[in-house]
């Protein structure tokens, strides 16, 4: 049976993503639960008298040519293991589709999977690049322009200046914003900011593994902010990796360290007449509609 919320089931979901979700330890579920959980736009699946799979769903508001549009979007899928291949991700996702079609004109996801959604009208819009840097090759900028995030720092308008570069993405209100801040924290990641003078011109949210440091969010204002980032990490670390949109050209920066693809933008066309009016061109799929895009897109936060 599929519940189109998750309203009452706190406890139901936690216990569900101790289960499935391995790669998140308590701390970090419980962040999750707390910043991230959205019983009103949850989808579940209950079987056998229990709750067996979730989809977390999601609505965001892309920037399309410079105008503000809802969107659906898909942020966590779970099932227990001895419930998974018996199609509950699909028929959740069936359910999700059915709803989002009626109520935005786009639905998003950002995956490494694509092949789950394709069947279902999906099309890929855009990629993600990842790059794994040595530590010895990040040696070009100033470690002494770091310092970290604290409370009475607003990011928020350098956000914003940031993206006003960018077109077909998804942009965050501030409180939203200020939300994915604390989510990183309470997950026991760092976040960074990269001075010029006694402003903020970047930041980066990132966690260290082993030796080895991962930034999940990286914003920045010029180069400079970059090189700044990785020669302080790269003191204390052996390696960087980060994940760019392919609009990103980090490759001017490091032209000998070629990064491969990592997750896939995948869009989905909910209602093409309406598109087609709310944009004043004939758009039959989300690939025609993303053709219109002009500026670069910036491929982060749509989950």
């Amino acid at each position: 049976m599929i519940c189109q919320n998750a309203i009452g089931y706190h406890n139901e979901i936690q216990e569900l993503l101790k289960k499935s979700m391995l790669n998140m330890n308590d701390a970090q579920i419980r962040a999750w639960m707390e910043h991230e959980f959205k019983p009103e736009t949850m989808f579940c699946y209950w079987q056998d008298g229990r709750l067996t799979s979730c989809l977390q769903t999601k609505r965001r508001i892309l920037s399309f040519k410079h105008q503000k549009i809802a969107v659906a979007t898909i942020s966590l899928a779970a099932t227990l293991p001895d419930y998974r291949q018996r199609d509950q991700f699909g028929q959740l996702l069936e359910a999700f589709l059915e709803q989002s079609s009626h109520n935005e004109l786009l639905t998003m996801v950002y995956t490494n999977f694509p092949k789950l959604f394709e069947n279902r009208s999906f099309s890929c819009i855009s990629k993600t690049k990842y790059y794994w840097i040595p530590a010895d090759k990040c040696n070009q900028g100033n470690d002494k322009n770091i310092r970290f995030y604290h409370p009475n720092i607003d990011l928020y308008p350098l956000y914003l200046e940031f993206m006003s570069h960018f077109d077909g993405s998804i942009i965050l209100s501030k409180k939203d914003f200020e939300d994915q801040i604390h989510y990183a924290i309470d997950c026991k990641k760092k976040v960074a900011l990269m001075m010029h003078g006694e402003k903020p011109h970047g930041f980066a949210i990132y966690k260290v593994l082993n030796n080895h440091v991962k930034i999940d969010v990286l914003v920045y204002l010029d180069s400079n902010a970059i090189l700044d980032l990785l020669r302080y990490l790269a003191i204390r670390n052996d390696a960087i990796s980060f994940v760019v949109s392919m609009d990103e050209r980090i490759e001017k920066l490091f032209p000998f360290d070629i990064p491969r693809n990592q997750g896939t933008i995948l869009a989905r066309l909910n209602n093409y007449k309406l598109f087609s009016k709310w944009t004043k061109e004939d758009v039959r799929n989300a690939n025609q509609a993303f053709e219109l895009i002009q500026e670069p897109m910036w491929n982060h936060f749509i989950e």
